[in-house]
């Protein structure tokens, strides 16, 4: 889960400035969702409507977000793994 904190610090913010912008915490997940749904569905029209683009490109743009998430969830599912492993053979475990 991400803090008010941990957004301002990435964007170079102090954290009373979002605090001020948004008047709930739920209100940046909503944003975000809506920007990214926003910018999706105008890059999928775009992508159908250029006669260049078959309806499989138009599929493999609309998938490879999930395929990529996938992907980095799978590989955080492996190293959790490796690390709760460790943690119960009492060993001292090296992050990557």
């Amino acid at each position: 889960m991400m803090s008010f904190q941990d957004i301002a610090s990435e964007v170079g913010i102090k954290k009373p400035s979002i605090v001020h912008h948004f008047s709930t915490r739920a209100e940046p997940g909503v944003a975000i969702i809506r920007r990214y749904r926003d910018t999706f569905a105008a890059q999928l029209q775009e992508i159908s409507e250029d006669p260049a683009n078959s309806p499989e490109d138009a599929l493999e743009f609309h998938f490879s977000p999930y395929r990529i998430l996938l992907l980095a969830q799978t590989k955080w599912v492996f190293a959790a793994r490796a690390r709760v492993r460790c943690l119960l053979r009492r060993k001292t475990c090296v992050s990557k």
